[in-house]
């Protein structure tokens, strides 16, 4: 065997793969496990997108022990060991499809499967073979792929699927180079509802698992017992010893006995492990109907057509008790949870609760016919009963009380059970259906049809991993656990209504309960913003990847959203014909925007964050101030989608056709039109608002001045429909697209050359975004993938298979946060981009002007000698002598000086006035009236000049978002300085020195 390494080197990860070299110290050590000692200064704690902790006894697995290992542990019946170090071990699994293929992973899982029947192994079985082709093409998308669809099964699970996944997490985080990494799931278990039917040729009239799940006991309508192996479909072994048909059986968990009563009046009891009879016990006088084990399995509790009930002793077979207190045949027993309390049911008409410490009776239930069947919650609250009636009463066992019948059966009630989750009942009845309950509601979830004749028995295994149902000749297992919808799942949104324990908001949440329909993600990357067609609107945390906020008020689908630029509130528009500013602080609605007559198709926030710009499907268009939802200008046009720029002075629109039309903000008839010869299927502007760049349907690129609509170029390259394209923040001339052609094209848009073609999807192209420096393109797909491309080079650098089609992508500059739209789906992915190479670059902020502009705002009414009221001088008798001094007297003056004195105190002290030389003194050295008024003045504008240095005017700021106050309100009280239109500032990267 070759001593070259398999796979990466992963410094700080999970696992080193070596191919059989024997070390220099061992001569023979290529079937044992080595061990890896990650350096102390990989193991500093980093920013990972798990933040795991590395274990310091990493395992290095050699090729033999891949090959061999799990067979020597399946031959020995270690299940335990099997399942912890190989078929259930990430470690394992990874080495595996490295070493040797996907192709031999899934051979030795199905191998396993022939004799074993457990629902971890299912689970790694069907996120294999579901992720064969993805595995065979990059098998460093393991980890994604158990992630993806592990993750939520994982949640709150104690079995091997959790140390899995955080295997797989540990593994991500461990490893050195870029990598996509789903930092939630969003898939549904991938276990099938029916896993496993087995054929019995004599038929089923009773089930009963055995306690390990591995094996069925089987009765026919005639024969004896039979004990079936479920994976392999054989029969292990028959039961022979009644003379007459099988009534009843139950099996003891922990000494793995096998009770049967007969109509042969006996009781046997059967040892599971030797087959052998135990004990036969002839107590009634009748044929034994009900049988169970009780008290820690030290004594069987049976009843008869005799009407007695009889408790005897498992081990010796002695009678410790007989009841006779029915007047009918005893059909049922059972007992509760914790063994303390027997439940009986009789044709005549009565439950009977008895104590099994004292055999006193504890409690008589009266229902309006005989009781059939019984059986009793885990939890020991729920009583149910099937009556002759075919009627199904749900009572308390503590207290007898009926709590609901339930109904929506039709067929008459064959067999029934209660799941252990204490919430689900399931009945099966003689239509061949079976029936799933909400005990809580009444009412049926979900109805089950797989046989053809009437289901004779429903069992449920241990902890709820999956329903027996027999019919026929038939056995199906289904997968029953709470966990998915592919699983028999009754509540609605169970698996997304999960709230991680980590949640520190204290804010209402609840996820989408239908398709998400739109996304937006923040300008900084940290919150994304989705709405749905269940009305709602939900405000993502993508740091810690969890549900933030739940935003509920419009009473329609949500059909676009968008954050404002400073971060502080979301607009939503809605079917509804609304628009809603939601504060992201609190989660209120600021303002409700009511002007549009349709359903809302776009919302975008100006770069000031105090204007919204909308459009609704019957081509009206309107421009809003966001705190009080104030139009400010409506005009009609197309508006199919819009985007404006950031220098906040054009428009871009367009209604689906082959035109776009650029629109002057603040000039209605300044308005261009630029055009494809096939409809416009994407645009984008330059984050320097110079220029426009559409894509077409007639497989071309098109550059365009915004100020203007001159064409600037033309790109061609495309052999299909161009569907999507997307520039950098820092270099406007690096664009890429993506078309139909499955095919990304890099091009440099000052020359029109494409400096890289980028092949890989196998579908066509929906969306693509480019990081925020340009080195990173990063494409979604309807082969249902993501690919993450150096734009450089022109190479892949990491792809994630997300299993469902994709519509749209939003990611932060640095590609460290992706967020993706899934067609038709409630759940929003969350991917991250390990160790990206591209840098983190700050988008454009706005810079408030110093003077404000008054284009778009509405007009009011001035105040009539608004210029004259100013905060540092009143309209007083100083004011008009500052006027009108030279006219006075110096007598007049030396008055008005002392005013002034007093009147400057307050902000200047009398020390530095004083330092200020007295006209009045100037004024009494003989001078004239006119010098006087003169130095006066004089004096005046430097007591101004002091007053404006201690106490000088506030600089106006950029006004924020306030919902109580609304921008007109605040300019309706702002100062009163002299207005001149100026251009408002856009600070942009790299402006800065």
């Amino acid at each position: 065997m070759s001593g070259e390494e398999v796979g990466p080197h992963l410094r700080g990860g999970r696992v080193e793969y070596h191919i059989g070299k024997a070390t220099p110290n061992s001569p023979d050590r290529d079937s044992n496990l080595e061990f890896f000692v990650p350096p102390p200064d990989l193991m500093e704690n980093k920013q990972t997108p798990f933040q795991t902790t590395l274990q310091e006894d990493d395992v290095t697995y050699s090729q033999r022990h891949v090959e061999e290992s799990w067979i020597h542990l399946l031959k020995g019946g270690d299940r335990s060991r099997l399942k912890q170090l190989t078929v259930c071990n990430f470690d394992f699994l990874l080495a595996a499809v490295q070493m040797v293929s996907v192709s031999y992973l899934r051979c030795v899982l199905e191998h396993v499967r022939c004799y074993l029947l457990d629902r971890d192994l299912e689970l790694v079985y069907y996120t294999v073979r579901k992720s064969s082709d993805v595995l065979t093409r990059d098998p460093l998308q393991l980890a994604a792929q158990v992630i993806c669809w592990l993750r939520q099964v994982a949640d709150g699970s104690g079995d091997l699927v959790s140390p899995i996944i955080s295997a797989a997490m540990a593994w991500c985080d461990g490893y050195t180079a870029p990598l996509l990494v789903p930092l939630n799931g969003w898939l549904q278990p991938p276990l099938p509802l029916q896993i496993k039917n087995v054929h019995c040729p004599s038929g089923v009239k009773l089930i009963e698992p055995t306690p390990s799940g591995q094996h069925i006991i089987v009765v026919p309508p005639l024969g004896d017992p039979q004990l079936w192996h479920v994976m392999s479909n054989t029969l292990s072994h028959t039961f022979k010893g009644h003379s007459g048909p099988v009534l009843c059986m139950s099996i003891t968990k922990q000494s793995q006995y096998l009770l049967t009563g007969s109509e042969d009046i006996s009781i046997i009891v059967w040892d599971l492990k030797s087959f052998n009879l135990k004990l036969r016990i002839y107590e009634h006088i009748a044929p034994v109907l009900s049988i169970i084990p009780a008290l820690n399995n030290s004594v069987i509790v049976s009843g008869g057509e005799d009407s007695r009930i009889i408790i005897t002793s498992l081990l010796t077979g002695d009678v410790v008790m007989k009841i006779d207190h029915h007047r009918g045949p005893v059909t049922a027993v059972t007992v509760n949870a914790t063994g303390d309390v027997l439940v009986s049911g009789s044709s005549d008409c009565t439950i009977c609760l008895w104590s099994l410490e004292n055999f006193n009776l504890l409690n008589s239930i009266n229902l309006p016919s005989g009781i059939t069947l019984l059986d009793v919650s885990n939890d020991s609250v729920f009583l149910l009963a099937a009556c002759e009636d075919n009627q199904l009463y749900l009572h308390s066992l503590a207290t007898g009380t009926e709590i609901h019948i339930l109904r929506g059966h039709k067929a008459e009630v064959k067999s029934l059970c209660l799941a252990q989750d204490n919430c689900r009942a399931v009945v099966g009845g003689s239509d061949g259906k079976i029936y799933l309950f909400d005990m809580h509601s009444g009412r049926i979830n979900r109805t089950l049809t797989s046989h053809s004749t009437e289901v004779t028995g429903v069992k449920v295994t241990n902890k709820d991993d999956f329903l027996l149902t027999a019919g026929g000749n038939r056995i199906t297992f289904w997968s029953f656990r709470r966990d998915g919808s592919t699983a028999v799942s009754e509540i609605e949104g169970l698996l997304l209504d999960k709230t991680d324990s980590r949640t520190t908001s204290s804010q209402y949440v609840q996820h989408h309960t239908a398709a998400i329909t739109c996304l937006d993600i923040s300008r900084d990357g940290t919150m994304a913003v989705t709405g749905g067609i269940d009305s709602l609107v939900n405000i993502w945390q993508l740091n810690t990847h969890e549900l933030y906020s739940t935003l509920e008020g419009h009473y329609a689908s949500v059909t676009c959203v968008a954050f404002a630029p400073n971060g502080l509130f979301a607009v939503s528009g809605s079917e509804d014909k609304t628009a809603r500013v939601w504060g992201l602080t609190l989660g209120l609605v600021v303002s409700t925007f009511k002007g549009h007559t349709d359903t809302l198709t776009a919302v975008a926030v100006m770069i000031d964050s105090r204007r919204v710009v909308s459009s609704d499907r019957q081509g009206g268009l309107a421009i809003w101030l966001a705190d009080n939802a104030s139009i400010l200008q409506s005009w009609s046009g197309p508006s199919f989608c819009l985007a404006i720029t950031n220098n906040m002075k054009f428009l871009v629109c367009g209604s689906g056709d082959n035109s776009l039309r650029i629109c002057s903000v603040s000039r209605e008839e300044v308005r261009h039109t630029v055009s494809h010869s096939e409809e416009v299927t994407c645009f984008v502007l330059t984050m320097d608002s110079q220029h426009l760049i559409t894509g077409s349907r007639d497989m071309s690129l098109k550059v365009w001045q915004v100020d203007g609509g001159k064409l600037a170029q033309v790109l061609v390259g495309h052999t299909d429909h161009v569907t999507c394209v997307a520039v950098a923040i820092l270099n406007k001339c690096l664009v890429v697209s993506g078309s139909r052609d499955s095919n990304l094209i890099v091009w440099d848009i000052n020359t029109g050359n494409d400096m890289h073609v980028l092949r890989g999807h196998l579908g066509y192209i929906t969306c693509v975004k480019v990081a925020g420096d340009g080195s990173l393109a990063v494409s979604g797909s309807e082969d249902k993938s993501i690919i993450v491309w150096d734009t450089k080079r022109g190479q892949v650098i990491s792809s994630i298979q997300l299993q469902i089609p994709i519509l749209n992508l939003e990611m932060s500059t640095d590609a460290s946060r992706i967020t993706v739209l899934l067609l038709e789906n409630k759940c929003l992915p969350i991917v991250c981009l390990h160790n990206t190479t591209a840098t983190y670059v700050k988008m454009p902020t706005y810079v408030a002007p110093t003077k404000e502009i008054e284009d778009l705002r509405p007009s009011v009414p001035k105040r009539p000698m608004r210029r004259l009221l100013k905060k540092e001088v009143s309209l007083d008798t100083y004011t008009w002598q500052k006027k009108y001094g030279h006219l006075t007297s110096s007598i007049m003056m030396a008055a008005v000086d002392e005013r002034l004195k007093r009147r400057f105190s307050v902000s200047a002290s009398m020390e530095e006035i004083s330092k200020i030389p007295s006209k009045g003194n100037m004024g009494s050295q003989g001078i004239g009236p006119e010098q006087a008024a003169l130095a006066q003045s004089q004096h005046f504008d430097q007591l101004e000049a002091l007053w404006n240095k201690r106490s000088p005017p506030r600089r106006k700021h950029n006004q924020k978002l306030s919902k109580q106050i609304s921008l007109t309100s605040r300019l309706d009280s702002s100062d009163t300085e002299e207005r001149t239109p100026g251009e408002e500032n856009i600070d942009f990267p790299g402006d800065r020195t």
